[in-house]
């Protein structure tokens, strides 16, 4: 044991006496030795290159917040206005030609079974037999419910009601338009803070009274986040449902069993995995996210993107009752429910994180030299020693007059030796 702490006081010294005596201050000696200037030189390189290129790529001097419910926004169903493209559509719409193989049954009491397609009345009319061009669809506060099914319940006083389940064709020419707009208070440059006197908006576009905008282009995005194509400033977002159906990911969506939901248990189903999804309704998400940066020139950077995520399976349903040629008419209506989403992020530069960046830099520049001095002191066997004793020097002031005394003691004692003397 004595004889490795008195390796130990050899090597790295006595730590009792460091710690009782010395205290270790910077000592500045340079060292010829190439083989440690290259070591030096090259974490000196990858230290610069990564405080460098770090900030510049994650931009770690920009601060973040969210602007979500700063924007205003409308939608609206497009297509329903064109009475003779929406009847072609409604008319040649394969699915009628096969609508029995979508009979589901829940249970053996909730069945939805008999499939027929409602025609499109005549223009401008409302029949009880045809389905109007203002009932495919309906306006919510989101975004919009497109029509795809219908069970209908004719309630009478008499108890002769009917009821009967319905597909609606139009749903396939249907489409969806969006207007958007931004208005937050933007941060000054070099700023942490909110700056209420400036503010930021597109160009406007009005439609039913509201002041929604789309003043910047917007990316359309497919599930995968492949750009679909991009929709120009100053115009509505105009997508039709099976355009939708493609950004989700699913263009055979509407028609393919879904079999997260309940099984079918009508014997003999043509799909027994479950109900489909122009049956039970989808609930589709229609996301827009802007990014907003301030530049270096203080001015807004603005990037939109527009992707579709469908929600959890599960049905879509509204229900309305109405009156009808003295019948009170129940109907359970599913459908797409679109709900527009929209969100945003604002970064500005923040003085803060530009100073928290460049005392980072000044404080890890010092790794490579504190590297090169362990390397030195310590990994290179007797040359270390060299080294050690070169870095670590003892000093006090207190020996250090003494020996000054000694020397001056014994210097004098030669001095006067050397002088003449008188002889008597």
């Amino acid at each position: 044991l004595a004889q490795a702490r008195a390796g130990a006081v050899a090597v790295f010294g006595d730590p009792w006496y460091a710690l009782s005596r010395m205290i270790y201050l910077p000592h500045e000696v340079g060292i010829v030795n190439r083989g440690l200037q290259a070591v030096y030189y090259f974490l000196l390189f990858l230290v610069v290159a990564f405080l460098v290129f770090k900030p510049i790529y994650s931009r770690d001097y920009f601060e973040s917040t969210q602007v979500g419910g700063s924007f205003k926004k409308n939608s609206w169903v497009e297509g329903f206005n064109n009475w003779t493209a929406l009847s072609n559509a409604a008319n040649n719409n394969p699915i009628c030609a096969r609508a029995g193989d979508f009979d589901y049954w829940w249970s053996a009491l909730w069945k939805y079974e008999n499939h027929t397609c409602l025609p499109l009345c005549p223009e401008g009319f409302d029949r009880h037999d045809c389905l109007s061009q203002y009932d495919t669809f309906a306006k919510e506060d989101n975004g919009v419910f497109i029509n795809t099914h219908m069970r209908e319940k004719l309630l009478a006083q008499d108890g002769n009601g009917q009821s009967r389940v319905v597909f609606l064709p139009t749903v396939d020419y249907l489409g969806v338009a969006i207007v958007y707009g931004y208005s937050f208070q933007k941060a000054p440059l070099f700023a942490g803070v909110w700056n209420p006197s400036e503010s930021s908006s597109g160009d406007v576009e009005a439609r039913n009274n509201t002041d929604a905008v789309n003043g910047v282009d917007t990316t359309l995005k497919f599930a995968n986040g492949s750009v679909y194509k991009v929709s120009p400033r100053g115009s509505a977002i105009t997508l039709t449902v099976p355009e939708i159906l493609m950004l989700a990911g699913d263009e055979d969506l509407l028609d393919k069993a879904d079999s997260a939901m309940s099984k079918n248990l009508m014997p003999g189903a043509m799909y027994p995995e479950g109900p489909s999804s122009r049956l039970a309704g989808v609930t589709l998400y229609l996301n827009l996210k802007c990014f907003f940066q301030t530049a270096i020139s203080d001015t807004a950077e603005t990037n939109c993107d527009f992707n579709v995520i469908r929600s959890e399976p599960g049905w879509t349903t509204r229900t309305t009752f109405d009156l009808a040629g003295g019948f009170t008419s129940y109907k359970e209506i599913h459908g797409i429910k679109l709900v527009v989403v929209t969100t945003g992020e604002y970064r500005f530069i923040d003085i803060q994180r530009v100073m928290l960046s460049f005392v980072t830099l000044i404080v890890v520049l010092k790794f490579p030299r504190l590297a090169v001095t362990i390397l030195a002191k310590h990994c290179l066997g007797h040359l270390s020693r060299v080294y050690r004793g070169v870095l670590i020097t003892k000093f006090s002031i207190s020996n250090e007059v003494s020996t000054l005394a000694m020397r001056l003691g014994v210097n004098t004692n030669n001095f006067a030796s050397m002088g003449d003397k008188e002889t008597g």
